[in-house]
């Protein structure tokens, strides 16, 4: 699952590559371009191997966040979000994974398999567990043009769920704050 800035990066430096490989094998044809061309097909290759290679040493040192549900939440601490969900403590990452793929996300459809997230959901952020409450947490953000009847109903699948302490509506991750008895 491509979810998070760097996997988009991924698909990015991917395709520049094979458009300049493929710009490479395009001129390597003809017989007055041929040095130019697999030196531009070599030059695709290398340059993904190198995002690669970066991306590789990037992660274990912390540079570059892992996964598709990677602990964004100082990101923007004071940014406003439509929906600030906390989750019960002892939820596992997996239980929070299928309340992404069950709950945020809508189910695929047989021309694209994948489930998605609803068209007025924006952005996606997984919240580090604040060391105040202990509670993880997940925060998302709606178009300002979403009618509010779906949207509302969005709302109310995600705070009918068992795996959901609490969720704020119109609120910064860092303001708020709730007690485990708090219901």
């Amino acid at each position: 699952m491509v979810g998070d800035a760097a996997g988009r990066s991924q698909i990015a430096a991917l395709l520049a590559a094979m458009a300049i490989g493929l710009l490479g094998l395009l001129l390597g044809i003809y017989w007055r371009t041929r040095a130019l061309g697999f030196s531009l097909v070599v030059c695709g290759l290398l340059s993904y191997g190198v995002f690669l290679g970066g991306r590789a040493y990037c992660t274990p040192h912390g540079s570059l966040a892992k996964g598709a549900l990677a602990d964004l939440g100082g990101f923007a601490p004071g940014q406003r979000f439509s929906l600030v969900i906390y989750f019960r403590r002892g939820e596992t990452e997996g239980q929070i994974e299928d309340f992404t793929e069950t709950v945020l996300k809508n189910p695929g459809q047989p021309m694209h398999p994948e489930a998605e997230y609803p068209w007025f959901v924006t952005d996606h952020v997984s919240l580090k567990p604040d060391p105040s409450n202990g509670f993880r947490g997940v925060a998302v953000n709606f178009r300002h043009n979403a009618p509010r009847s779906e949207t509302d109903s969005y709302v109310a699948k995600i705070r009918s769920d068992r795996r959901v302490e609490k969720a704020f509506a119109d609120a910064r991750p860092g303001s708020v704050r709730i007690e485990p008895a708090e219901r």
